[in-house]
């Protein structure tokens, strides 16, 4: 072969990268928690959305590496397990396990409330302090030791 023909015939087969954002891997993150309910998604499924939405072809390898899609794959897989597994589910469970799996959910979703409402309540207490000119190495500094007075150390004697 001639060179005009060897570098014609390496451009031909070159593959060019587009690397994939964080806004396109939030992008398709949010493609697979909208992903139709009932409907089975795998590696496949995603690389096909990805390759309909962007018109390029990444391999589930790459899908994978991101943990955003990463964990829409397994929220999507587990709810569909955790679906089987309810349609599964013995019906002569006694009425005392319903009553305390009743009792118990309803406690889980009360201090889900609450770690959220911790979570808010932390986020505006940085921002106040930020604001009030605390550096962030202020703020990750460790709590000094509390040091014990003579009165409160006489009192446990």
């Amino acid at each position: 072969m001639t060179k005009r023909a060897n570098s014609f015939k390496a451009t031909q087969h070159a593959r060019t990268h587009i690397r994939l954002s964080e806004r396109q891997a939030a992008f398709i993150a949010h493609l697979v928690d909208e992903f139709p309910e009932g409907t089975a998604i795998t590696w496949n499924t995603i690389v096909q959305l990805a390759e309909r939405h962007f018109k390029v072809s990444w391999t589930r390898q790459t899908l994978e590496k991101r943990p955003a899609i990463k964990e829409a794959y397994l929220r999507r897989n587990d709810s569909r397990v955790a679906a089987s597994v309810v349609r599964n589910r013995r019906r002569d469970i006694d009425p005392e396990i319903e009553r305390r799996l009743g009792n118990l959910r309803a406690e889980n979703d009360k201090l889900r409330t609450v770690l959220r409402e911790y979570d808010c309540r932390l986020v505006r207490y940085v921002a106040n302090a930020i604001a009030h000119g605390l550096t962030e190495a202020q703020l990750d500094a460790p709590l000094r030791p509390v040091i014990q007075s003579d009165q409160h150390s006489k009192l446990k004697k």
